[in-house]
C-alpha cells in the first residue's frame, strides 16, 4: 500500500520545489566548479566555451532526477552521483575537451540534490492546503518557477561562454557585457602594485574614456570605477593572490554570490515561518526570474550580497545569535555602507551585544585592512573619493561618455536620480542644485523610518518586522547619488514578494503593488529598448518606476510600524483568562 503522504498535494508540491531547488543550484555550481578545474588544468576559456549550454543542460536535468529520490538521503546521494557521471559522459563525448571542468557536474549535482530534498521536506503542513485551495496559483507558481530554472540556466550558461548571445534584457553593450567585479579585481590589482589611489578616476575608463588600464588579470578588461571603502579590497586582494585566472574568479563569485542571496532569501522566509514564510518562500522565483537580480549576478555586483548579510544578521541577532550577526553586519556596512542604518533600530531597541559585536568586527576587518592594504587607499579614500561620492562626481558616467548620458539619468532610480530626470524633462522650476535638498530629505525619511521601526517594529510579529528591514534598507539604498537600476531594484523586489500576501484583499493597494512589481522587475524604462523608444518615454517610465520604489518601501515600513502589537495582542487574550481564574478563586 502507497504511502499517504506521497499521494498527497503537499507531498507533490514538495518533490517539485524539490526538484526546481536542486536543478537551479546544481547549474550555477557546476558552472562555478568547472571554472575552477578548468584554471587548474590549465583549459582555456575558449575551449569550455562550446559546452557551457550542456553543462546547463546537464546539471538541470541530473539534479531535478536526482532529488525526486527524497526522502532517502542516501538514495539521493546515489542517484545524483549517477545521473552527474552520466552527463560528464555525454559531455565528454560531444566536447572532449571539456571533460575536465565537467566533472564538476558530479559533486554539484549530489550537493544541489541533497539541498533541494532537505529543503522541500521542510515545507510546513499548510503547503497542502494551500495548494488545494489556489490551484490555479499553483501552477503559475510552476510555470514561473520554470522560467527562473531557465533564465538562470542562460545566465549560467553565459557566464562560462561570454561569447553566447544569451542577453538576459537587451543586447546594448553597455548592460550587456557589464561587469562591476572588474572594478573590485583591478582596484585589487592597483593597490598590490603599490598604486596610493586606487579611486583616481584617470585609471578607469568608465570615468575617462582616454584610460588604457594594463592589467595582468588574464580575461580581465577594467572599465568602472572602484567605489567601495577600502575593508572591501580584502576579498578581491584574496582572489588574486590565489590566480590571475579573472575568469574563474568571477565563476566562483558568481557560485559565492547566488548561493549568499538565495540562502539569506530562503532563511528569511524559515525565520517567519506560517502561511507568510511560506508565502514569501514560494515567491521566491518571481524574485529569482526578475532582471535586477539576474543582472546583479551577472555584474557580478556585491549589491544583493550587501543586503543579503544585513537581512541574515537581523535574523541571527533575533535569534539572539548576536556575535554571528554582528560579524556579518559589519561585513556589509564595510563594502556598501547603507546598510549601517541598521544600527539605528538595534540601539533604540537596546541591543547592546548586538552593537558590540558589530563594532568589535568591523575594527578587526579595519586593522587586518589596514595591516594588508596600507594606510594611502584609507588616505585616499577620505580625502579623494568620499567628497566624491557625497557630490555625486563619482558616478559622473554621462559627463564621460555622452551619447550614454540618457541612458544614465533614466537608470538612476535614487532621490538625485529623481532631480535628474525632473531637469532632463523640463520641469518648470527644477535644477540641478536641487539634488542635494532631494539628497537631505532622502536621508531624513530613511533616519526616520528607522527610528520609527526601532521604536514599534520590535514588538510586532515576524512578518512585520520582515516587511520593515526590507523596506529600511531599501530606502537607504536609494539615498546614494548612483542609486543603478541594474540592480538597486531588487530589494523592492523581495519587498513586494512579502508585502503582496499582506494587501491581496485591498482593492487599491494590490493593483498598486503588483503595478510597482512590473515596473521594478521587468526594469521598464531603464534598460535601452532600441533605437525606435522615444527617450522622452524612457524617462517618464523610469521617474514612474522611481517614485513607485519610493512608495514601496515606504509602504512596506508602514505596514510594518502599524501591524497590530504583538505584546499588547497576548496580553489581551490572557486577560479573560486571568478574569476566569480570579472568578474561579
Amino acid at each position: 500500500m502507497q504511502n499517504r503522504d506521497e499521494t498527497s498535494p503537499r507531498f507533490a508540491v514538495r518533490r517539485i520545489a524539490a526538484a526546481l531547488i536542486a536543478a537551479t543550484a546544481a547549474i550555477v555550481w557546476t558552472h562555478a566548479l568547472a571554472g575552477v578545474l578548468r584554471s587548474a588544468a590549465g583549459v582555456t576559456p575558449e575551449a569550455l566555451a562550446p559546452a557551457a549550454a550542456w553543462l546547463s543542460l546537464g546539471a538541470g536535468i541530473a539534479a531535478a532526477v536526482a532529488s525526486l529520490a527524497a526522502p532517502v538521503r542516501r538514495r539521493v546521494a546515489g542517484l545524483g552521483g549517477f545521473a552527474g557521471a552520466v552527463a560528464v559522459l555525454a559531455i565528454a563525448v560531444l566536447h572532449p575537451a571539456a571533460l575536465v571542468p565537467a566533472l564538476a557536474l558530479v559533486p554539484a549535482t549530489i550537493g544541489a540534490a541533497l539541498a533541494g530534498a532537505a529543503i522541500g521536506g521542510r515545507m510546513p503542513a499548510d503547503t497542502e492546503r494551500l495548494v488545494a485551495a489556489h490551484r490555479v496559483l499553483a501552477a503559475g507558481w510552476i510555470a514561473i518557477a520554470l522560467l527562473a530554472v531557465v533564465q538562470v540556466g542562460r545566465l549560467s550558461t553565459y557566464m562560462s561562454d561570454p561569447t553566447s548571445d544569451w542577453f538576459l534584457s537587451t543586447r546594448h553593450p553597455f548592460y550587456a557585457k557589464h561587469e562591476c567585479l572588474n572594478a573590485y579585481v583591478f582596484a585589487a590589482e592597483l593597490n598590490r602594485r603599490g598604486e596610493p589611489n586606487v579611486y583616481r578616476a584617470e585609471h578607469y575608463p568608465g570615468l575617462n574614456p582616454a584610460a588604457k588600464p594594463e592589467t595582468a588579470m588574464r580575461g580581465m578588461a577594467p572599465e568602472d570605477p572602484y567605489q567601495y571603502v577600502p575593508q572591501f579590497l580584502l576579498l578581491p586582494r584574496l582572489a588574486i593572490a590565489l590566480t590571475s585566472d579573472h575568469v574563474a574568479i568571477r565563476l566562483l563569485w558568481f557560485g559565492l554570490n547566488v548561493t549568499l542571496c538565495l540562502g539569506a532569501v530562503l532563511a528569511l522566509a524559515s525565520w517567519v515561518g506560517g502561511r507568510r514564510g511560506l508565502a514569501a518562500g514560494l515567491l521566491t522565483p518571481v524574485l529569482l526570474a526578475a532582471f535586477p537580480v539576474l543582472h546583479n549576478f551577472q555584474y557580478g555586483q556585491f549589491h544583493f550580497a550587501a543586503i543579503a548579510l544585513a537581512v541574515l544578521a537581523l535574523v541571527l541577532v533575533a535569534r539572539g545569535r548576536s556575535a554571528f550577526g554582528g560579524a556579518l553586519l559589519a561585513a556589509a556596512i564595510l563594502s556598501k555602507l547603507f546598510p549601517a542604518i541598521v544600527l539605528v533600530p538595534w540601539l533604540l531597541q537596546r541591543r547592546w551585544a548586538a552593537l558590540g559585536w558589530t563594532a568589535t568586527a568591523s575594527a578587526v576587518l579595519s586593522g587586518l585592512a589596514f595591516a594588508t592594504l596600507g594606510s594611502e587607499v584609507f588616505t585616499a579614500f577620505v580625502d579623494y573619493h568620499l567628497p566624491r561620492l557625497l557630490d555625486g562626481r563619482a558616478f559622473a558616467f554621462g559627463e564621460a561618455w555622452p551619447e550614454l548620458a540618457g541612458l544614465v539619468t533614466a537608470g538612476n532610480q535614487g532621490a538625485h536620480g529623481i532631480v535628474h530626470k525632473l531637469v532632463a524633462l523640463g520641469v518648470p522650476g527644477i535644477d540641478a542644485s536641487m539634488t542635494r535638498i532631494a539628497g537631505a530629505l532622502a536621508n531624513l525619511a530613511v533616519l526616520a523610518a528607522a527610528i520609527a521601526i526601532g521604536l514599534r517594529a520590535g514588538q510586532r510579529g515576524r512578518a512585520a518586522r520582515a516587511t520593515a528591514w526590507l523596506g529600511l534598507l531599501g530606502l537607504a539604498s536609494l539615498t546614494s547619488p548612483g542609486a543603478w537600476a541594474d540592480y538597486v531594484p531588487l530589494t523592492c523586489v523581495w519587498a513586494l514578494v512579502w508585502m503582496l500576501p499582506a494587501v491581496r484583499r485591498r482593492p487599491i493597494a494590490m493593483p498598486l503593488a503588483v503595478a510597482s512589481l512590473a515596473l521594478q522587475a521587468t526594469l521598464v524604462g531603464t534598460m535601452p529598448l532600441g533605437s525606435w523608444v522615444n527617450p522622452r518615454f524612457m524617462l517618464t517610465v523610469s521617474l514612474l518606476g522611481s517614485l513607485a520604489m519610493f512608495a514601496t518601501f515606504a509602504t512596506a515600513v508602514t505596514l510594518a510600524v502599524r501591524a497590530p502589537n504583538r505584546e499588547a495582542r497576548r496580553a489581551s487574550d490572557a486577560l479573560p483568562e486571568a478574569r476566569t481564574a480570579i472568578s474561579g478563586a
